[in-house]
């Protein structure tokens, strides 16, 4: 028997389910370029020092198209300028741990960033959790063996806890990659070594022995600090 038209009541709701099929598909297409609006709307608040109003949109830019680690890295990126900001110790424990949460969800939905990791990294010593901070800086090199920044940085933490010969290892790494960062470092070795001059010396003078170049900026640094 030939088959009854669909009566008018039907082809409605035919009509709306593919009205929202449609709108559906346009929307996953369209999506990420509403997201990225809002992400580079946050990025201008975050210039603007409006912090508050940044994280709102990284959030809906992350709620929008979720799974985009960039998101979720540049909330943590300002979770990590207000614990650098703050003295106070509570105050401080809250942003490292808005800060770690958002690092650790960039690293869950992209883990083979270098970048994500050294942040991390970086949030974790800040905080005195030597251990992690480890952690996180070495994976950070595994991920980009050849990066001298994040050598150095892990040169840096080194020689914070007295590993010297690992941070003048790192350092040599670093310089290998990229020798036109060397009064940076020096620079650095000197903060961190507080300023101690016979201690700093002995870091440096083992720095240049990979480079004969380098005494000659050594020398300026010298000079600069009134210790020819």
């Amino acid at each position: 028997p030939p088959k009854k038209p669909l009566s008018t009541s039907g082809r409605k709701i035919g009509f709306i389910v593919l009205f929202v099929a449609i709108g559906l598909f346009a929307f996953m297409i369209i999506r990420p370029y509403f997201a990225d609006a809002e992400y580079q709307n946050g990025l201008k608040l975050e210039k603007t020092f409006l912090w508050d109003d940044a994280i709102k949109k990284y959030g809906l830019a992350d709620r929008i198209c979720r799974g985009n680690s960039i998101y979720a890295y540049a909330e943590g990126n300002v979770y990590y300028k207000r614990f650098n900001l703050t003295k106070n110790i509570g105050t401080q424990k809250h942003w490292a741990k808005l800060a770690i949460d958002s690092y650790n969800k960039a690293i869950e939905n992209c883990p083979f960033v270098g970048d994500y990791h050294l942040r991390l990294g970086s949030i974790y010593d800040g905080s005195g959790d030597k251990e992690n901070a480890k952690l996180y800086y070495l994976k950070s090199i595994d991920l980009d063996p050849n990066n001298a920044f994040y050598r150095r940085i892990y040169g840096n933490f080194c020689l914070k806890y007295g590993e010297d010969k690992e941070a003048i290892e790192q350092y040599k790494k670093s310089l290998e990659v990229y020798p036109n960062d060397f009064h940076n470092i020096i620079k650095e070795c000197y903060i961190i070594s507080k300023y101690d001059k016979k201690a700093f010396m002995d870091i440096a003078e083992e720095i240049c022995l990979s480079d004969a170049g380098f005494h000659e900026s050594l020398g300026r640094f010298y000079k600069i600090n009134g210790w020819n």
